[in-house]
């Protein structure tokens, strides 16, 4: 059994919002593994907070701060040191006029988060997209805006 609850998985990501370091490596390991769904740039793996605060970043410079999650669920099992959070995400490119609805512009999915946490810091997370929303994950995160326009993946 392992320290973890619905409020300390809240305090987690409270902390990474704060990007406060200290307060960080409270709830998030050093060696973190986070693996990134879809068949995109950003996809696969992600070894150690380093990188996942990196992948953060380029999410946040992406969404050019429209980047929302609304947590719909929160399930834990403390005895396996497991946690799944329900969320609805949308953003929309940083680049990309506000009105537009093209899913090269705006991100609207439904997904999950599975983290793994051991001694009350997640350990390994993984992210997962429902349904049709990977095609859209996929489209938003791809390199070609509707025009056919290459852009890098982090603009």
């Amino acid at each position: 059994m392992t320290n973890v609850s619905k409020e300390r998985l809240l305090a987690a990501y409270a902390a990474l919002e704060s990007a406060d370091r200290g307060r960080i490596t409270e709830f998030w390991d050093e060696d973190l593994r986070w693996e990134v769904p879809g068949h995109q740039p950003n996809s696969g793996w992600y070894e150690g907070l380093d990188a996942y605060l990196s992948l953060r970043e380029t999410v946040a410079k992406a969404a050019g701060g429209t980047f929302t999650i609304e947590i719909s669920g929160i399930f834990v099992d403390a005895e396996a040191g497991r946690t799944v959070d329900v969320r609805h995400t949308t953003a929309r490119r940083a680049h990309a006029p506000e009105d537009s609805r093209s899913p090269f512009h705006w991100l609207d999915i439904e997904g999950v988060h599975f983290l793994t946490w051991r001694d009350g810091r997640v350990v390994e997370g993984r992210g997962a997209v429902i349904g049709h929303g990977e095609a859209n994950f996929n489209l938003w995160w791809s390199p070609v805006d509707p025009d056919g326009r290459r852009f890098p993946a982090h603009a």
